[in-house]
Formats: structure tokens, sequence, C-alpha cells
């Protein structure tokens, strides 16, 4: 309902940003929203949500009339995912949304045919492995070199290995790592260790932004073909769920 009821969300800095813009809660994927729709309002709710993973959303009347009608938004573009709305149900659930991109997303709750009400929202990510554990193999020539992009959010931890495939004579340099807000793309090296192998270990590093990240590897040998096999491990950070509630005393005390 257009007041600023903003929960902690992965560490991000969100609340100052949002205060005064129309959001009523930015959300850990996992939490409930609850909220009230009145005549001619809608309801607006954010949250991160990484490329390759899945998202359902649950919309549900508490003891209300309120018919669910859901939007969602891809906020740096603007980008409409979906529009639903199950008129004459008093529970929608638009199940496994596939997140095409890293970024911040916006639901707007509203009644259908103007339904008014109570009601939750739920919310559940899923994350396979394409998302947690990225891995890539290739075959580099001399001074050749091998991006895998990744997305995150602020507090995901990375681990992997680089380095050459077996039986390989190439030698992989020190991987490095760029972010989501170089502008220059220019990369980090990542900290670490080779083991006796060549294989460089990759020592937990904690990601502060959300965004599309690249870990990169060079082939620096002076002859040969490395096959380059490059393994990561995002880590999700764990968070409690939470049931965020709209207004004090209540979504109709205003």
């Amino acid at each position: 309902m257009h007041q600023a009821k903003l929960s902690t969300a992965l560490g991000l800095v969100l609340a100052a940003v949002l205060l005064g813009t129309g959001v009523d809660a930015v959300l850990n994927l996992g939490d409930t929203f609850k909220g009230g729709i009145i005549v001619g309002d809608e309801d607006v709710v954010q949250f991160a949500a990484v490329a390759g993973s899945k998202v359902t959303l649950t919309m549900k009347a508490a003891k209300s009339n309120v018919i669910p009608q859901l939007e969602m938004i891809y906020l740096p573009t603007g980008e409409n995912v979906f529009f639903q709305t199950n008129s004459g149900k008093k529970k929608l659930t638009v199940k496994n949304i596939e997140i095409l991109q890293t970024g911040m997303y916006e639901v707007r709750c509203t009644g259908a045919v103007g339904t008014i009400g109570d009601y939750s929202l739920k919310t559940k990510e899923k994350l396979n492995k394409g998302v947690t554990k990225p891995k890539l193999e290739e075959e580099l020539g001399v001074g050749e070199g091998l991006g895998l992009d990744f997305g995150a959010k602020p507090g995901y931890i990375l681990s992997g290995t680089v380095g050459p495939a077996k039986k390989s004579e190439a030698v992989a340099g020190i991987p490095t790592i760029t972010f989501p807000d170089d502008e220059g793309g220019v990369g980090v090296p990542l900290t670490g260790f080779f083991n006796n192998k060549g294989i460089f270990q990759i020592a937990d590093l904690t990601l502060e932004t959300l965004g599309s990240y690249s870990v990169i590897v060079q082939n620096e040998g002076l002859t040969g073909i490395m096959k380059t096999s490059l393994k990561l491990n995002v880590k999700k950070n764990k968070e409690k769920k939470k049931t965020v509630e709209e207004g004090v005393p209540g979504p109709f005390g205003r």
C-alpha cells in the first residue's frame, strides 16, 4: 500500500534507497509477505534473484474476498516477466518462474475485478547445480583465456578449482574475477594456491554485490593446448525465513 516497510534482504543496502519509493517490502526469497488490498490499491514487494534459478509465488486470500492478481517486473529494464490472474479463485500460484537475468525483481499484488481484502504472498526459490556449481571445460591454446559467468547475491561465498585437465602440458595462470560493478571489466586476481598438479584452489571469497560475475583463466604455457577445467562452488548464505507484516496496526489502519 505504498508505504516503505522494508525487511533486511541479503545484506543489500536497499532500505535507504527505497524509502519513499512506494515499495512495501524487500524480501529474501523464502519469506512470506502479509498485506491487504483496498480499492484502487496495489502492494509492491521486491526481491533479488539469480539467473538460472526458479521462483514460485503464491498469493492467497486471508479470510477475505480478494481475488489474487500478480505482475512481475525485472527492475533494471522494466521488462514484464508475467501478468497473471486467477479470476474467481482466492488462491493464485505461479510455479517455477525461470529467472533469466540476475538482479532485482518487483511483484505487484492487486485484487482482480475490484476485489479487496487481506492476503499472503509466499515466495520460494529453487537453485539448480548450474547456479550453485557452475563448471566449464574447454581447450585453450597458448595465450588464450577462458571465462565462466555466474550470478550471485550479497553474502554468497565463492570457492572452486581452476587448472589444466589431466595429462595436459599447459600451465594455468592465476585466475581473476570480474565484479558486477567493474565498469572497465578489469579482473582482480583471486586468492588461493596451486597444488602439486597445477590446479589452483580458490580460497573462500565472500561476494558483496548482486549481479553477474566472471572468473577468467589464461593458458600461460609456452607450448601445447590446455584442456581447461573451471569448476566453481557458489554457496548460498543461510537465512531464516520470515513473515513480513504490512503496516501497523494493520493493512487498513492508515
